[in-house]
């Protein structure tokens, strides 16, 4: 009974469906169980109507004119138990994750779809969707097998996913996922990484700038040096000012320095002749003044 149990448990099954305002369905609650289940009925009974129902929510395009008349909207729900199959559970919350989407509350899956005139909404798990996730979930849940129908059986992910169930390795896949997808997060920071280089152009201005600055011979406190000779440059026409305005004054005025300092200089030698000791005194002091 145990084994029988467990078997059952890991049954994945459309454990409810509701559907209100869609077609002929004014409003209908169905719960499966988890054996088989059949629906039977006449022409026109409305059993399409809950197949349609059920494709709408694995991301089947909407055709408004499925509103039931004279509702403003039509609204599809069901629950999906997915048992305790990991492989499974970790696929589908891998999905959810990845839009943003709270994982399966205890191997639970809510989804929910809304049509309106306007518009329609999707939701998984009670948050907002795209269609496109509805689509990727129902790609992993649900086949419905009929006429021209697309089964999942023939996509290569679903036959490597039997044969892994087969050979009983559901840990060892799990574990290679973990694996894989530590390899694709260190793929990414790489490609994040070359993205953030300097681009090929940006390599050659660097390496021209280096190239300058080494033909350049710079030596250390080079700038007081530099700062210097750029402010004599800078400069170069107020120091001529100033230097010929001292010219100017020694040699071409009327009281010339460079004038009245010879005349004194005569006086000078004129004492040293008279007293040789105070006028040769006189002479040295002014001469060195003059040196100066």
């Amino acid at each position: 009974m145990d084994r029988r149990n467990n078997k059952l448990a890991a049954i994945i099954m459309l454990a409810t469906l509701n559907i209100d305002n869609l077609a002929l369905i004014e409003s209908l609650e169905i719960n499966f169980s988890r054996r088989t289940n059949v629906v039977t009925g006449e022409t026109g009974a409305g059993k399409s109507i809950i197949i349609g129902a059920v494709q709408l929510l694995l991301g089947q395009r909407a055709d408004r004119s499925l509103v039931r008349a004279g509702a403003d909207s039509c609204r599809i729900s069901a629950v999906i138990e997915l048992g305790n199959n990991i492989t499974l559970l970790g696929e589908v919350n891998e999905r959810l994750e990845h839009a943003g989407v709270t994982p399966c509350d205890e191997g639970q899956l809510i989804i929910a779809r809304t049509i309106a005139a306007k518009g329609g909404k999707c939701f998984v798990n009670s948050a907002p969707v795209t269609l496109q996730l509805l689509a990727d979930l129902g790609a992993v849940l649900v086949d419905v097998h009929g006429p021209y129908d697309h089964q999942s059986l023939l996509r290569p992910r679903k036959q490597l996913q039997v044969l892994d169930a087969f050979a009983g390795l559901a840990a060892q896949q799990q574990v290679c996922a973990e694996r894989f997808e530590a390899v694709q997060h260190i793929d990414n920071q790489i490609a994040d990484a070359d993205a953030d280089g300097p681009t090929p152009d940006k390599v050659e201005i660097l390496k021209f700038q280096i190239n300058e600055i080494r033909s350049a011979n710079l030596e250390p406190d080079e700038d007081e040096t530099l700062t210097s000779r750029h402010a004599r440059s800078a400069n170069s026409k107020h120091i001529l000012e100033i230097l010929e305005a001292a010219r100017h004054c020694m040699t071409d005025s009327d009281n010339a320095v460079a004038d009245q300092l010879a005349g004194l200089l005569r006086q000078m030698h004129e004492l040293e002749s008279i007293d040789a000791t105070a006028g040769g005194t006189f002479v040295e002091l002014l001469e060195q003044i003059v040196a100066d």
